[in-house]
């Protein structure tokens, strides 16, 4: 959001990749109904892939830089300073990507002050503004020129859809547009009079604590003196912003806007007529348009996603031909990491390739015995505060919390919502000033201890926000008038007012267990203090593992986490051979079956269906000796059990024990097919049962009870 404007969220954000992202976003809209879906290749949907996620306690960039480049983390978790970025390109094995940032500077102009409330006034300044100028000299190519106040990453963003920008330095049509505005030099002394006749002068202010501040309040003044405007610009230790927040007399002044997701709502606030003036914290310019305001209700209480858009592009057409601010820059933020064992990284627009996306998808390479396995570092300035999301603020907090709350829709890598938790959902108004959500859960969610995640946790979760005094998400939920479940995987949320954010609100809070919420209580969620040692239930892909407290906090896979990838829940198994022939009577024959990871395992060695051995070892290999067979065709078939994650593999080797002279034995034509019937039989009921225990959802089926 805006500095110092209404936060809709209260929970900070998710070689580029994102070009490798294939998603396709697809709204369908009627009157009165809205529904969003989304495709995404299924393979992003799987993970994680490796064995540990490890959140390293760094203060200081300086040290993160160090740390990554000595190789002791793979990616660090902050954004990084331009400066760095030419030390760290120079190691091959680290990769620096950016994005756009969701934010942007900007001049505030007080469009109540003649006569700077004259729209040709401001629209002369923005032509005559060099922004491109400002991207590549003053920032040194890490920004872009911007127009609209909806940042250009933005799916809502109007940016490039006019006729015109102001992006180039347009002096000759600026000093057109004060000419034909009235803005004279009526007395002949060099410099422009207001249209009245009266003299005046612009004062551009900013804090001084902020070089690109005072550079680019510098280049305002040039332009307005380009213009022949008295213009000058002077930096305060006191925050030039105060004077925006609280209405104070002032002419224009530099300042930041950084937003937290992608809801426009804001709109229908930051520049509403009602709020100029006198509303803190809301309409700095004190922009009045009516026609502005009267796509308000349209952004605000429409549940149809084409109408929402519609107003929202419409209230930026109007609010980029009048210029009550002039956005200046959208600057680049950077990230950092390794690339010599783990590929995947995914670089979100909102939080670079220290994302959500990529913590969730990197895996080892190949090369180093990918794609399963090994441990990730990620470097975070902060310690964790704690692991009760509904109370922290803090980012760095955030980033180890995510990994283990699951909401209902993740944020893609290119910010629109992608159903995560949910296989159907829709939105309508199914009478006037209301909205109904009707959401249905994919049937196999289950909580990090095993138990299902049904609807009515969900239904309870929603009720839970909106009932706990003060709760963060309540201010939210304040016009939920009814929460209902129906079976076990579908929920209803009803609220008594019709406005598409509803969705998008209830779209990112996290679930949990009815359970759990039913121990803390509405009145205590603000003291709940989980802990892994006692039981702790997440839905994410990731539990906590370990926290030492101000040096890292280990997290692990969640072993019942819905999209795990097949191949997390196999163990490798390999024998030497699949079939293997001997003859009769040879001793010190056997089977040796190789286990490609570590762990501790139960096992069974089957025989012709029969179990001959079993036990449980940690070694690297099972072996099984084959003296004493008889003549004909012999099955034996290796079962294991990893004990900590409940996984299952099998194996197979046929044996074939022939005789030297064959015509010694007349019915050995009879032993391979009773052993290979016998075979058969065996293999069915394993087949039969593999994929229940493969999955190793809800306890493992022991075939041997």
């Amino acid at each position: 959001m805006k500095l110092g404007y209404h936060t809709k969220h209260v929970r900070p954000g998710f070689r580029s990749a994102v070009a490798s992202l294939m998603i396709l976003i697809v709204w369908f809209g009627t009157t009165g109904y809205a529904c969003g879906s989304m495709q995404v290749q299924s393979a992003l949907h799987e993970g994680p892939y490796v064995d540990e996620l490890v959140f390293n306690v760094i203060e200081g960039f300086d040290q993160q830089a160090l740390a990554l480049q000595n190789g002791d983390i793979d990616l660090i978790g902050d954004d990084i300073p331009h400066e760095f970025v030419e030390t760290l390109e120079t190691d091959e094995d680290i990769n620096v990507t950016s994005r756009l940032r969701n934010g942007y500077g900007y001049v505030s102009i007080n469009t109540v002050k003649y006569p700077l409330n004259i729209t040709a006034f401001r629209r002369a300044v923005a032509f005559a503004l060099d922004k491109e100028t400002i991207s590549n000299e003053i920032w040194n190519g890490y920004s872009v020129p911007l127009d609209s106040c909806v940042p250009k990453i933005n799916p809502f963003s109007i940016e490039g859809q006019l006729s015109y920008s102001y992006y180039g330095n347009d002096s000759a049509y600026g000093n057109q547009l004060l000419d034909s505005g009235g803005f004279l030099d009526v007395d002949d002394d060099g410099v422009r009079e207001a249209p009245d006749g009266s003299d005046f002068s612009v004062l551009i202010e900013y804090s001084s604590s902020s070089s690109i501040a005072e550079q680019i309040c510098n280049e305002f003044a040039d332009t307005l003196s380009s213009l022949r405007v008295n213009a000058s610009a002077a930096g305060s230790s006191y925050p030039a912003e105060y004077k925006l927040y609280y209405h104070e007399d002032y002419d224009m002044i530099f300042t930041g806007a950084s937003f937290s997701g992608w809801d426009v709502d804001w709109l229908a606030y930051a520049f509403w007529s009602e709020y100029a003036e006198h509303t803190s914290f809301w309409n700095y310019p004190n922009f009045r348009n009516a026609t502005y305001d009267s796509y308000r209700e349209q952004l605000l209480y429409s549940v149809d996603y084409d109408d929402v858009y519609t107003a929202a592009i419409e209230m930026q057409r109007i609010w980029v031909y009048e210029c009550p601010e002039i956005v200046c820059y959208e600057n680049q933020m950077l990230s950092a990491y390794r690339t010599d064992r783990y590929e995947g990284h995914m670089t979100a627009i909102e939080s670079g390739a220290a994302s959500w996306w990529t913590k969730y998808l990197v895996r080892l390479k190949e090369s180093h015995g990918g794609p399963i396995g090994g441990t990730f570092r990620v470097s975070n300035s902060l310690d964790i505060e704690t692991l009760n999301f509904m109370i922290t603020s803090s980012s760095y907090t955030w980033n180890v919390l995510e990994m283990i709350y699951d909401p209902l829709f993740r944020e893609g890598p290119d910010g629109s919502l992608i159903p995560w938790m949910v296989s159907d959902y829709s939105i309508d108004s199914v009478q006037p000033n209301t909205t109904r959500i009707v959401v249905d859960l994919h049937e196999d969610l289950l909580w990090s201890d095993g138990s299902s995640l049904t609807s009515e946790d969900a239904a309870r979760t929603f009720q839970f926000y909106r009932d706990a005094p003060g709760h963060p998400y309540g201010s939210e939920l304040t016009d939920l008038s009814q929460v209902l479940y129906s079976g076990s995987h579908r929920f209803i949320l009803e609220f008594n007012s019709s406005s598409y954010w509803h969705f998008t609100t209830v779209a990112r809070m996290p679930l949990l267990p009815k359970e759990v919420l039913d121990a803390i209580g509405e009145e205590n969620w603000n003291t709940w203090n989980p802990r892994p040692e006692d039981g702790m239930v997440t839905s994410g892909p990731f539990v906590v593992s370990e926290h030492a407290v101000g040096e890292y906090v280990s997290l692990v896979p969640n072993r019942y986490y819905f999209r795990l990838p097949r191949s997390h829940r196999e163990i490798p198994v390999s024998s030497s051979a699949s079939t293997i022939e001997i003859e009769h009577g040879m001793v010190g024959g056997r089977i040796q079956w190789n286990i490609n990871r570590a762990g501790t395992y139960s096992y069974w060695i089957y025989h012709n269906g029969t179990v001959v051995d079993e036990g449980s070892t940690s070694t690297d290999y099972i072996r099984t000796s084959l003296d004493g067979l008889e003549l004909g065709q012999h099955n034996f078939t290796l079962r294991l059990r990893e004990e900590e994650w409940a996984i299952v593999a099998t194996d197979t080797v046929w044996v074939h024990v022939y005789s030297e002279n064959q015509n010694e034995y007349p019915l050995t034509w009879l032993l391979h097919p009773v052993s290979t019937i016998i075979t058969v039989l065996a293999i069915s009921v394993m087949v039969y049962l593999a994929p229940r225990v493969l999955r190793a959802r809800e306890g493992v089926v022991d075939i041997t009870s």
